[in-house]
């Protein structure tokens, strides 16, 4: 999220006012911008993002990858997860996992959930914006 949109979900937010310099309607085209961003950040990860974040896990881990099946299975597990979220979750894992093993699709899917409640979070506070703006004079 940009500056801007920072100040303006702030501004119309906590001060219930549009920034000065700003029309209702350049508030709205930002708010909208904002909003499409949230929703990108919330579409689930690729598999090909999976496959490199497991990767890169099994190669800090010095841990090898399940064959073709098992790998199949990590990637259905969790392809309902976003990529922004699935990728903080990976660093998260390399800071915190202590079995010399690759993470379970579940350990995976709880290091995820902060970065998913952040990303819903975001996407809260700008219809909130939105529905704020509409009211606002």
């Amino acid at each position: 999220m940009s500056e801007q949109q920072l100040t303006l979900l702030a501004a119309i937010n906590q001060s219930k006012r549009i920034p000065d310099g700003l029309s209702k309607q350049d508030a709205r085209q930002e708010l909208l911008r904002a909003l499409q961003g949230a929703e990108r950040a919330l579409s689930p990860a690729r598999d090909t993002e999976i496959i490199a974040g497991l990767t890169a896990l099994a190669e800090a881990f010095q841990v090898t990858l399940p064959g073709n099946t098992g790998l199949d299975l990590y990637v259905m597990a969790l392809k309902d997860i976003s990529g922004p979220a699935f990728k903080r979750a990976i660093g998260v894992l390399v800071k915190d996992h202590k079995w010399p093993r690759l993470p379970f699709p579940a350990d995976i899917r709880e290091a995820c959930e902060t970065g998913t409640l952040i990303l819903r979070s975001h996407l809260t506070r700008i219809e909130r914006a939105m529905t704020t703006l509409e009211a606002l004079p």
